[in-house]
């Protein structure tokens, strides 16, 4: 493979030829302002050695010294300030001021360091701004549950103490009691899900399983929620076998499909679609829900974000930013078509 000559080293070989031309030209100017000036060569022989003894010593040094003078200048100038500039900015980030960028002058290697460096601080900065909206999201989601689980604990203690509570009244408490804590749990195990899509940065794709087995095991587990709305489902679904990350897969049929189940409606329709080929999955998922209007169609995958429609369904807000992850880790691409009171369609390629 032949190596890549930079534009930088480029720059710095025409640079160092400018100087020696410049350096040229100077004295080639001054010798000709000398001569003009009225002064002629030595006539004598020896008088002649003797200049053209101090030209060949004295000359070359000169020159020498001015080219090298000039070219560490110039590079200093071009190259070694650049540099410093990319260390003291480099020591900002490292200190915790991610809003710190270097002006992108150029347009060469050092310049697109600088570029990927101002790139790498928008992104902390993003995440740092990402990181302390996730804890008061956290917060906020674990606040409404607990005040409701104390709220209704206390309820149950002080009726007791008075004795006039009756079965009905104990049913219904410990009802909400139960879904309260359901919702905690699952928030508690959406949060950690979202942990380890963060932290994992190799995806083993070494798992040899069927998807279509995955989302028909996935329906029986689910039976219960959509027979209660006596959902009908439409299945497409390619049979073979292939090689890649079971358990993740198996998050993403898992939230889509519970997604489509929580938004339809009764006597809903859910139509579910795999093909498989040597290139990719390409999954598709639609159901007959609200809709997703066209504003929040670009939110809907950010964490926490829940719709307006969504709000008051059982939820944590963060089952579609899991989806968005998995697809990441997996080199894929996800897809939505919805309009408001006409469905939604999830589209996903994924690569094999």
């Amino acid at each position: 493979m032949k190596k890549r000559r930079t534009k930088l080293s480029l720059k710095i070989v025409f640079l160092q030829f400018m100087v020696v031309v410049l350096v040229y030209l100077f004295f080639f100017i001054a010798l000709r302002i000398v001569q003009a000036a009225g002064l002629e060569l030595p006539e004598s022989r020896e008088e002649f050695d003797v200049w053209m003894r101090h030209i060949i010593y004295v000359f070359p040094i000169v020159f020498g010294i001015s080219i090298i003078s000039l070219s560490s200048y110039v590079i200093n100038k071009k190259v070694v300030s650049r540099i410093l500039k990319l260390k003291d900015a480099t020591a900002q980030v490292g200190s915790g001021n991610f809003h710190y960028l270097v002006k992108v002058k150029y347009h060469d290697e050092l310049s697109e360091l600088t570029d990927s460096f101002n790139k790498m601080t928008a992104e902390l900065q993003a995440n740092e701004f990402l990181s302390k909206d996730f804890i008061r999201n956290i917060s906020h989601e674990f606040k409404t549950p607990l005040s409701v689980v104390k709220a209704y604990g206390e309820l149950v203690e002080v009726e007791s103490q008075q004795e006039n509570i009756d079965r009905d009244s104990l049913r219904q408490y410990s009802e909400i009691i139960r879904n309260e804590v359901d919702r905690l749990t699952l928030l508690s195990k959406s949060i950690i899900d979202i942990s380890l899509l963060d932290s994992t940065t190799i995806i083993k794709k070494e798992d040899i399983f069927s998807p279509a087995e995955q989302i028909r095991s996935m329906l029986r587990t689910m039976q219960v929620k959509w027979s209660e709305k006596n959902i009908q489902f439409e299945l497409d679904l390619a049979e073979d076998i292939i090689k890649n990350n079971e358990q993740m897969l198996y998050q993403l049929w898992q939230n889509l499909i519970s997604n489509a189940i929580k938004f339809s409606p009764k006597t809903g329709k859910i139509s579910i679609s795999l093909k498989l080929s040597s290139q990719g999955i390409y999954f598709q998922i639609s159901d007959q829900g609200p809709g997703i209007a066209k504003e929040e169609q670009m939110k809907i995958f950010n964490q926490f974000y829940m719709t307006d429609k969504s709000r008051n369904m059982e939820g944590s807000g963060l089952g579609l930013a899991i989806v968005s992850k998995i697809i990441e880790k997996l080199d894929g691409k996800i897809y939505l078509e919805s309009a408001e009171n006409e469905g939604a369609t999830f589209k996903i390629n994924l690569k094999l």
